[in-house]
């Protein structure tokens, strides 16, 4: 396994968009349900890294970086005393040293102005973080 050749695809905002959001579409009659996204596709070789000192490190780190802006922040240091030791032994860590990058999206790049701009105005009033996201990397 370890130097086995790899392909991680990392799904960045993605969102289901409507028909109904097609301003020319709508004209047209030409519709039909879409969904934009945008990824990354990471190939190289995997190195399992086996080594609790290493997963200890890489999960503080995880955890400073997604609690950050958080009200009451969780550290590893409020877990009970030896519980992360432990699960840090159990766990089997792994890097991939990257050959190639390759980013894919799908954005309505090819839709008019006018039916991104309504795409932009129906993504922000979704409930949903990642319409939200999404309607940020859709260009006018």
């Amino acid at each position: 396994m370890d130097g086995a050749e790899v392909l991680a695809v990392f799904q960045i905002p993605n969102a289901y968009i409507s028909p109904r959001w097609y301003v020319n579409g709508q004209r047209s009659g030409r519709l039909a349900p879409s969904w934009n996204y945008a990824a990354v596709e990471a190939r190289g070789r995997l190195r399992c890294v086996d080594c609790r000192d290493w997963l200890q490190a890489h999960l503080q780190a995880l955890t400073l970086s997604q609690e950050a802006r958080r009200d009451a922040p969780w550290l590893l240091e409020h877990a009970v005393s030896g519980f992360v030791e432990e699960a840090a032994g159990r766990l089997r860590g792994f890097e991939i040293d990257i050959d190639h990058l390759t980013g894919k999206r799908f954005l309505s790049q090819q839709r008019t102005e006018a039916d991104r701009r309504s795409l932009i105005e129906h993504l922000s009033k979704e409930g949903s973080g990642a319409a939200h996201d999404v309607a940020r990397l859709v260009v006018p």
